[in-house]
C-alpha cells in the first residue's frame, strides 16, 4: 500500500477549545496470519499447522518507519483518550469502548483494519517463516525422530 492509506490516531480529550489533534499516524503493511502446529492422534508421525490468531503490523510515523504490532499501541498512546481514522476512507472509530476488554478492543481494531484496507498484504506464518499455502506432508526421516513438523517455506514476495 502506498502513503496515502494510514491511520490517524487522534486526540479525543475536550480542552475547551474541540480542536482534536494527530497523536500519531501509522501504516498498516500485513496481516500476518500465524500458524500453531497440531499432532495428529491417528498418525503418530504426522503434524498438521492450525490458524492460530492474526498479527497486524504496522509502521510508525511514515510508510518507511519502524515495524510494531497493532497491540504495541497501547503502550504509546492512551487508547481511552484516541480515536482512530482510517484514510483516504475517512472511517473513524475509538480507540477503546470503556467496558470492553483490551483483547475486545484489540479484536475489533484489527477488524478496522482488515476491512478498511482489503489491499492490505496478508501472510502465512509459522515461527515466523513464511509458509506456502498448500504443504507438503513428507518429512525426512531425522525429522520424524525428533518430532520436528515439517513446513515448507518460500520466500516472501516483495514486489
Amino acid at each position: 500500500m502506498d502513503g496515502h492509506h494510514y491511520i490517524s490516531i487522534m486526540s479525543n480529550r475536550d480542552d475547551g477549545e474541540e480542536t482534536q489533534g494527530e497523536v500519531l499516524r501509522v501504516f498498516p503493511v500485513e496481516l500476518r496470519r500465524v500458524f500453531e502446529p497440531l499432532h495428529s492422534p491417528r498418525n503418530n508421525q504426522q503434524w498438521n499447522l492450525k490458524y492460530s490468531h492474526t498479527d497486524v503490523i504496522l509502521k510508525l510515523r511514515s510508510p518507511d518507519g519502524p515495524s510494531v504490532m497493532l497491540e504495541a499501541l497501547s503502550l504509546v498512546v492512551d487508547l481511552d483518550s484516541v480515536d482512530f481514522v482510517a484514510m483516504p476512507a475517512n472511517v473513524s472509530t475509538r480507540g477503546s469502548m470503556g467496558d470492553e476488554s483490551s483483547t475486545k478492543n484489540e479484536n475489533r481494531l484489527k477488524t478496522f483494519v482488515c476491512w478498511l484496507f482489503p489491499e492490505i498484504t496478508v501472510s502465512n506464518r509459522y515461527e515466523n517463516q513464511a509458509i506456502a499455502r498448500e504443504r507438503t506432508t513428507g518429512y525426512s526421516q531425522r525429522e520424524q525422530r525428533r518430532g520436528i513438523p515439517h513446513v515448507t517455506a518460500i520466500p516472501m514476495d516483495d514486489g
